[in-house]
């Protein structure tokens, strides 16, 4: 019974201090790394059109499905290749955000070519979020990295 109660002890101990230490690290944050630094000078540019093709499918999917929404995935999976070109981001967590965007703008793509509309909204609203959970993380890095920032 009394091991018991020092292990309780012992881990009430360790969770109390952790958020302290969590605390001081993020009152101190860690300059940029110059790799990811110079990777963000390319990828404002490369993003532009992707977003505005995003923006574009997005709002033409809100109007309703016609007969010729088929064609907007084209230009969105044109604007993918740039972005993809920048890959690999330096910093793993990035990478994973960018990576996980790209795929779910890919098959809200291929999707609305199949003329899938409802695969299509899902996937690029999805995407969209996984963008912008990027350029968030982007944005903690460097303000010059997120587009339309200067």
């Amino acid at each position: 019974m009394l091991r018991r109660e020092r292990k309780s002890l012992y881990l009430l101990l360790v969770l109390s201090v952790a958020p302290a230490s969590a605390r001081s690290a993020a009152a101190a944050p860690l300059p940029p790394r110059p790799e990811v630094v110079r990777w963000c000078q390319a990828y404002p540019a490369a993003v532009r059109p992707l977003h505005a093709a995003l923006d574009e499918a997005l709002d033409s999917l809100g109007r309703g499905w016609g007969p010729d929404s088929h064609g907007l995935g084209y230009p969105l999976h044109e604007t993918l290749l740039p972005v993809a070109a920048l890959l690999p981001v330096p910093d793993p967590l990035l990478d994973r955000r960018l990576r996980q965007a790209l795929a779910s703008l890919e098959s809200g793509a291929e999707a609305c070519m199949k003329s899938m509309p409802m695969t299509t909204r899902l996937r690029l609203m999805d995407g969209s979020k996984a963008l912008a959970d990027l350029e968030s993380g982007l944005a903690t890095v460097s303000p010059s990295c997120v587009p339309g920032s200067s």
